[in-house]
């Protein structure tokens, strides 16, 4: 391969649905095959929405069925039993793939998460370079732990030599005591793809302002502090405003049951400024309906729906954590409230329904600067640049 040259890239994904991460894989892909990349994908389900956008869009999709290296720290019993017999046989998992990269004459293995390590064994296997986007802090987002203990899997990510990158300064600090050097390791914020550019000049005359919380139903997403605001709200007799959370139940037992909870509380609190809308396909026809988001989740790793609303001109009311306070500027593009405190969260939504005029010019200033940092173009030439570092260190 000359330097600057056309690239065969494998990437390994890891969900069945098109979550943040999943959505992020899409856009790399497509946009690294535009550049003239060989380009091709492995995800565990050859039939799912993941897969089925991929082809579409012209991308060469295998399937091979593999576990993850780590699981939800809420399991017991056969769960954590079945996840580490699966994770046991993933020796058969590696060895497809690395004959899939011989096949497709693999420059580079690019897993898309931390959640699994069975793309880097593939590259060792292959003795060929492997990127590892990190896009999650894995224990305080999403409640999962490595099956090996945290010491031990990051001593095997620095001896595996892969270049790691970070979705924020946030994620790269949570894993500083990862004993890479610096040059395997940098942080590259996600892009977003331009189809979400989708701003919408707010009305300031309207009597309500609307709020929106989007993504998934699950219980690292606070949709429940939401919930005991706006019940603070409903207390003092408020009630110019409305609340719409809109997003699918993720795929797990705990999620769904989080949702009952939630609705069993909206119903017992008579809180009808919350409308649960679901799964909603057309999400930016919604945000232009709607004025500021709110995003409460107990640590975002990056925060896309955070750049999506951006991009639609909403600012964004958030808790104080993660990369959230990389995103946003307090009383420029959007507020802060304490992660977990819905009486916080209530006083901040007062301020906003008190200030109505300030939604309109946030909103443009968010937009413009989400458009000149966060656009999915930026991020691809980054990544691309990252690879060919990587070869030509390599090559020495």
């Amino acid at each position: 391969m000359k330097d600057h040259g056309k690239l065969n890239i494998i990437y390994i994904g890891h969900e069945r649905k098109l979550g943040g991460a999943s959505l992020c894989l899409v856009t790399m892909a497509k946009e690294m095959k535009a550049l003239g990349h060989k380009v091709c994908v492995i995800l565990p389900f050859g039939s799912c929405p993941v897969a089925k956008v991929l082809r579409e869009e012209g991308i060469k999709v295998y399937s091979v069925f593999f576990g993850w290296w780590m699981e939800p720290m809420y399991w017991k019993g056969g769960m954590k039993l079945c996840f580490a017999v699966l994770y046991r046989l993933e020796w058969l998992a590696v060895w497809r793939i690395s004959r899939i990269a011989k096949k497709e004459k693999a420059d580079i293995i690019h897993s898309n998460t931390s959640v699994i390590d069975v793309g880097c064994r593939a590259a060792l296997k292959c003795q060929i370079p492997h990127i590892w986007h990190f896009r999650e802090f894995g224990d305080l987002d999403h409640r999962l732990v490595f099956l090996k203990g945290r010491k031990e899997s990051l001593r095997f990510i620095s001896e595996s030599q892969s270049y790691n990158i970070y979705i924020s300064k946030s994620l790269r600090n949570h894993y500083s005591d990862l004993p890479n050097s610096d040059e395997q390791n940098c942080v590259i914020y996600d892009g977003v793809s331009p189809r979400y550019l989708n701003y919408t000049e707010k009305n300031e005359k309207e009597d309500k302002v609307f709020f929106l919380i989007a993504g998934n139903f699950q219980r690292n997403k606070r949709q429940d502090i939401v919930a005991k605001a706006v019940k603070i709200l409903n207390d003092e007799g408020i009630d110019n405003y409305k609340v719409i959370m809109a997003g699918g139940i993720a795929d797990t037992k705990d999620s769904r049951q989080y949702v009952r909870e939630l609705k069993k509380y909206i119903e017992k609190e008579k809180l009808g400024h919350i409308e649960m809308a679901g799964y909603v396909s057309d999400m930016n026809a919604l945000r232009r309906k709607v004025h500021v988001e709110i995003v409460p989740s107990v640590m975002e790793a990056f925060g896309r729906v955070t750049v999506e609303a951006m991009l639609s001109g909403n600012p964004v009311l958030a808790s104080d954590t993660g990369a959230n306070k990389e995103l946003i500027e307090e009383g420029k593009t959007g507020w802060f409230f304490k992660e977990g405190d819905a009486v916080a969260l209530a006083e901040k939504m007062k301020y906003i329904l008190a200030n109505k005029k300030m939604i309109s010019l946030m909103g443009r200033v968010a937009y413009q600067g989400a458009k000149e940092k966060y656009l999915s173009e930026r991020n691809t030439k980054d990544i691309e640049r990252l690879y060919y570092t990587v070869l030509n260190e390599e090559r020495k």
